[in-house]
């Protein structure tokens, strides 16, 4: 699955980035997958970025403003990270 046939309005440079699967739990994160940091009520997902990475994730998508330490990491910053969540999974589910 490439990013740009999931993903609109995405920077052309990530279009052709390839993933597997999608996670919001970072333990259910496995290699090549896109996590997404939702914030929550008790939980904020933000705070498991780092164990979704050393899980395997490659793409992380999130409300907050991130530091790229990581050249093998794509990070996304939106508005709305659930909107995202739910369009991905209805086109990877039809």
């Amino acid at each position: 699955m490439y990013l740009e046939d999931y993903i609109s309005n995405l920077n052309r440079k990530h279009g052709k980035v390839f993933f597997s699967g999608i996670a919001f739990d970072s333990s259910k994160v496995k290699k090549n997958y896109i996590f997404f940091a939702i914030k929550g009520n008790k939980f904020d997902g933000n705070n498991y970025i780092e164990k979704a990475i050393k899980k395997g994730a490659r793409i992380i998508i999130s409300e907050k403003k991130l530091k790229q330490n990581n050249n093998n990491i794509i990070f996304i910053q939106t508005t709305n990270v659930r909107k995202i969540l739910s369009e991905v999974s209805y086109k990877i589910l039809n």
